[in-house]
């Protein structure tokens, strides 16, 4: 995947990742991702929930 767009940033410093991008990666409205900074640019990377597990534990 190397997918390529750009975005502005708001007065809050918000940023929309464009729609292509959200839809390769699964997110959806609620979805979480993480912020690193590496050297001179941001990474941005969807965290994925873990799996519950049952009541058992298993």
């Amino acid at each position: 995947m190397d997918s390529e767009a750009t975005s502005s940033l708001t007065s809050k410093g918000q940023i929309t990742i464009p729609k292509a991008l959200r839809q390769q990666l699964g997110l959806a409205r609620g979805s979480c991702v993480s912020f690193q900074l590496v050297g001179d640019h941001i990474e941005v990377r969807p965290l994925r929930q873990e799996q519950s597990l049952s009541a058992s534990g298993f």
